[in-house]
């Protein structure tokens, strides 16, 4: 049996009267919380653990906590988050999963992501700040490409690769690939920072940019 209470509350009045005021239900008000919830929760379309979707506006993302994968494209083109914090139950970042994300300023990506695959992070104009934790494995190919804001990134000492173009480039525009034969160019001012990581090393030597090379 479900009972139906009338919760009243007193507040005192300017001349120390008890005034009363009749409430809502509290079938009525668990109706209310109960949408709220579910307004929350569908924010995020999550299948076995994987994040494939975010269908909210705000500008400080929290990821739910259980979640393992950041999946493909599953926050790409979003126009409002600035910022978004990832629980440490995170071990992939899927490719493009923040693809142009315009407004996203910063993201601390914790330790327990193994992977951040091709593309992720392309096109994010406005990111500033990335951090990266011991327990990284590999940064993809053009991972932070057209970054154009972000200029410096360390690398912690447990990245063993680190893909084409992932830190510092930018793709060329349609003039720039078709008139003038450049594809991608590397972004002046740019830092790499390092501990001796071997893959920082050899991704600096490949690309020629042994002079952008900064130990810590």
């Amino acid at each position: 049996m479900i009972c139906h209470h009338i919760l009243t509350i007193y507040a005192m009045g300017t001349e120390g009267k008890n005034v009363s005021a009749e409430m809502k239900s509290v079938a009525e008000i668990r109706k209310i919380v109960e949408e709220k919830m579910i307004s929350e929760i569908t924010e995020f379309e999550i299948i076995d653990g994987i994040l494939i979707s975010y269908n909210g506006w705000k500008e400080t993302v929290v990821v739910p906590n259980g979640v393992t994968e950041i999946g493909r494209s599953a926050f790409k083109d979003n126009k409002t988050m600035k910022s978004i914090l990832i629980p440490d139950t995170v071990n992939n970042i899927s490719s493009q999963a923040f693809a142009g994300c315009d407004c996203l300023e910063e993201i601390d990506i914790p330790g327990s992501v193994r992977v951040i695959e091709g593309y992720a992070f392309m096109r994010c104009g406005n990111l500033k700040s990335v951090t990266l934790h011991e327990g990284l494995r590999e940064i993809g190919l053009w991972a932070f490409g057209n970054c154009n804001q972000l200029k410096e990134i360390s690398i912690p000492d447990s990245v063993k690769q680190i893909g084409q173009y992932a830190l510092g480039f930018t793709k060329a525009s349609y003039e720039e690939r078709y008139i003038q034969g450049m594809y991608h160019s590397f972004n002046n001012g740019f830092h790499i920072h390092h501990n001796e990581n071997a893959a920082a090393i050899k991704y600096i030597a490949f690309h020629k940019l042994s002079l952008r090379l900064v130990r810590s």
